[in-house]
């Protein structure tokens, strides 16, 4: 059973709805909840007849700080001044303690009684064909399922496929997307590689019609984790060549599609008309291609893989010093200097990121008017909309503009959950990929669910937590420290040993109290 609720809350939740997009919400954040703690229930009956504390003796790390987090909830919900909102979430996205407590039980069945296995990653990566697959089909101008119907005409640009929101749906491409392309560089079997690749470029399509920064950033994540991953594996290094030259041609291919549709779904962003249709870089992914190809003839491996590491970490580590630094140099000392489209990029201000410099700023302010205690412990789950009402309400109502969020994953934990809700949260994510990069370097599939959460976490600098994709990270994550089947023969066994152990106990201490009875009886009789 926990199985099959894994296999579920992978394939269906992604897919599932009962009144388009005015519920979807609510509808999969029910779905997950439900699940998650009927499948819970099931298992603690088993941990009852196994003896709970033969469980409670292998806590792990990852346990810890998932306990941490859940209890910080709970204890920031107690000392919340918007305790019914703690609870429900009503007055964000749903993510209220109810959400956590689900997230806490999908955690125990997922990591205590699920076995690891390939077959969940690909069905997973199935459900994930099937939402591009679909936002594709929208985008070319066929409503098939009539989604987009029931939507007002100038908000229906903000709606793809079967997870409503473009931003969401951006979320769940940096999900898959870094699986199918770890897969297809790392994967022995060549007609499965072929699987893996067709996906990556409907995956790369659906990116790009998209149009999202945070998805485009997740996406560059999980290319710099794949580069520092494949920089001694030749064949690796050459199928990362192609990836990369894979999506440039089809930026491409896309700028000449959206011209030559009467009436696409969405407008391609201008730097993705200007990545299609520059020379450069067309240039740039023919060379890869070519290099690509004599590191597949050449017979000799890399022995050396300290200058690839070196280009895959300090040219992204140097390209971002050098956006901050052009952010800073645009933002406080050359205001006047018209930077045409990247205005919005380099300008810090509250207009910046689509008003995300404004959201974070007054987020920022919210927190450091908290008390000390409320800082550690948080405002409570999802309660980041009273808060700010709390202080600019005003403000709010007269924009008719609600933040419920901060539009950056870290910032919503740090202001709701408080410093240590948040430091549990990186802490089990730091387990999750030392288990995959360190204690499992041979696992494939474990491995690409570390590249899928490095992405994830890379897009969550610039886009929000909610019920829809957010779970599937979590089964994700969780996933990565489920256990491999010899494993969970061995605990078994230790279990049933451990059992008739103490069974074979109780039996001796029986007998002991019976010996002085006879004894009695015996000296009695003489």
């Amino acid at each position: 059973m926990p199985e099959v609720s894994l296999l579920a809350l992978l394939t269906v939740m992604p897919l599932i709805m009962t009144n388009g997009y005015f519920n979807i919400t609510i509808t999969k954040m029910v779905f997950f909840s439900v699940i998650s703690a009927a499948t819970f229930a099931f298992c603690y009956e088993r941990m009852k007849k196994n003896k709970i504390k033969l469980y409670a003796q292998k806590i792990s790390k990852a346990d810890v700080a998932m306990g941490i987090f859940v209890a910080t909830a709970f204890i920031s919900v107690l000392f919340s001044d918007y305790k019914i909102e703690a609870i429900l979430g009503n007055h964000g996205r749903f993510m209220g303690l109810i959400y956590v407590l689900a997230v806490f039980c999908a955690y125990v069945f997922i990591t205590k009684f699920t076995i690891f296995r390939r077959q969940i990653v690909l069905a997973f990566l199935v459900s994930f064909t099937v939402v591009c697959i679909i936002a594709v089909i929208q985008y070319v101008g066929f409503d098939i399922f009539y989604l987009l119907r029931r939507v007002l005409a100038n908000t229906r640009v903000n709606y793809i496929s079967t997870l409503g929101n473009i931003n969401v749906f951006s979320s769940f491409l940096c999900l898959g997307l870094p699986i199918v392309m770890y897969l297809f560089c790392f994967h022995r079997d060549g007609k499965e590689r072929i699987f893996y690749y067709a996906v990556s470029i409907l995956g790369f399509y659906s990116l790009i019609i998209s149009d999202t920064d945070s998805g485009y950033l997740g996406l560059g994540g999980a290319f710099v984790v794949l580069g520092i991953l494949s920089s001694k594996i030749k064949d690796s290094l050459s199928r990362l060549f192609v990836l990369i030259a894979s999506l440039i041609f089809t930026v491409r291919v896309s700028v000449i599609i959206s011209e030559i549709l009467p009436s696409p779904a969405r407008d391609l962003s201008d730097i993705a008309i200007h990545i299609g249709k520059s020379g450069a870089f067309l240039a740039f992914a023919v060379a890869l291609l070519i290099v690509a190809t004599v590191l597949k003839i050449v017979k000799t491996q890399i022995k050396h893989s300290t200058p690839m590491k070196v280009v895959f970490t300090a040219v992204p580590s140097l390209c971002a010093i050098a956006f901050v630094g052009a952010i800073v140099w645009f933002s406080f000392f050359d205001k006047k200097t018209d930077l045409g489209v990247f205005n919005n990029y380099l300008r810090f201000s509250d207009l910046w990121g689509s008003e995300r410099g404004h959201v974070w700023r007054i987020t920022l302010e919210a927190f450091s008017d908290m008390p000390f205690f409320k800082k550690l412990i948080g405002c409570g789950p999802d309660t980041l909309l009273p808060l700010l009402m709390k202080a600019h309400e005003q403000q709010m109502l007269e924009t008719g503009t609600l933040t419920d969020n901060a539009h950056n994953e870290y910032l919503q934990y740090l202001t709701t959950h408080g410093v240590i809700g948040l430091v549990s949260y990186l802490s089990l994510i730091f387990f999750s990929l030392k288990k995959c990069f360190y204690k499992s370097p041979h696992d494939f599939y474990r491995r690409s669910l570390a590249v899928a959460v490095c992405a994830y976490c890379t897009q969550a600098f610039f886009n929000i937590s909610q019920p829809i994709t957010t779970p599937v990270f979590f089964c994700l994550l969780f996933m990565t420290f489920s256990k491999d089947k010899d494993e969970v023969e061995v605990g078994e066994e230790e279990n049933t040993d451990c059992t008739e152990k103490e069974e074979n106990c109780e039996e001796d201490t029986e007998r002991r109290m019976e010996i002085p009875q006879e004894c009695g009886e015996q000296m009695e009789k003489s």
